[in-house]
């Protein structure tokens, strides 16, 4: 039985090894396998999280851009209407300030014209200045008629 044997036991070893071998190369193809696998999952999340990262980037890039349009914006039409304001500001005052000054000089130019008009005019209608000193006149006509005759 020894050559029997040592060929069945050659075989068997050889199956055996043929076994081993078959399940290190499942082992190894499997390790592989899971590997690819982990390498594809992370490559998968790694790519979502850049889009990921990116997009908040953009959003976070676009909220200053507008941001800064906004508030550009802002400023822009604060400074146009404090220019309005200050310039339409310096308009009206200006021209209530050349109306008053026109009316000023009209009243002070009447005012003497109308002045000048009533004494000439007192002049006329008062030859003997009783309008213009009426207690000196009642007391010249008192001391020239009327007091010679009381003593």
């Amino acid at each position: 039985m020894g050559i029997i044997e040592d060929i069945i036991n050659q075989i068997k070893g050889w199956v055996l090894n043929l076994i081993d071998e078959a399940i290190e190369g499942v082992k190894a193809w499997v390790r592989n396998f899971v590997k690819a696998a982990i390498d594809a999952v992370d490559w998968v999340v790694n790519k979502i999280y850049k889009f990921i990262d990116n997009s908040i980037h953009y959003i976070d890039e676009s909220i200053h851009y507008w941001g800064d349009q906004i508030t550009q914006f802002i400023d822009n039409s604060v400074h146009y209407i404090d220019e309005s304001i200050n310039y339409w500001g310096d308009t009206i005052v200006k021209f209530i300030t050349n109306v008053t000054q026109n009316f000023n000089e009209y009243i002070t130019n009447n005012t003497y014209q109308t002045i000048q008009h009533i004494t000439n005019v007192i002049g006329v209608l008062d030859p003997f200045g009783f309008l213009k000193d009426p207690r000196g006149y009642i007391t010249g006509v008192w001391n020239l008629l009327i007091n010679p005759w009381a003593h």
